[in-house]
C-alpha cells in the first residue's frame, strides 16, 4: 500500500475514538448524572474525555477549549475552564446522592 504524505499548517489530532467515548458517556448516563445542572454534567463528561485521551490533570482541559471535535464528540454544550472543571468536580464529590 502506497501512502501520499503532504504537509499542512493545520493542527492534527489523533482523537479518532472520541466519538465512541462520547457515546459510552451517554449510554452510561454521565451526561445526566448531575440532573439539570449543565455545568456539572459538562465537567463529568469533559473529565471522562480527558481520561480517555490519557490526560488526568484538570489543567489539560484547556488544550481542548475551542476544539469543535472534542465538544461535538462528547456532546458538550461548552468545554469548561480548568478552574471550573476542578471546582465542579470537587462540589460533585461532596454530594452523597451521586
Amino acid at each position: 500500500m502506497a501512502f501520499e504524505i503532504q504537509s499542512t499548517t493545520e493542527r492534527l489530532e489523533s482523537v479518532a475514538g472520541l466519538a465512541l467515548v462520547g457515546e459510552i458517556a451517554r449510554i452510561a448516563g454521565l451526561d445526566r448524572m448531575a440532573g439539570d445542572r449543565r455545568s456539572f454534567n459538562n465537567a463529568l463528561v469533559g473529565m471522562f474525555g480527558l481520561l480517555a485521551q490519557g490526560r488526568s490533570s484538570f489543567e489539560e482541559i484547556d488544550l481542548y477549549r475551542g476544539n469543535d471535535l472534542f465538544t461535538q464528540s462528547l456532546d458538550l454544550s461548552f468545554v469548561p475552564a480548568q478552574e471550573t472543571l476542578r471546582l465542579d468536580l470537587e462540589k460533585l464529590a461532596d454530594e452523597p446522592d451521586l
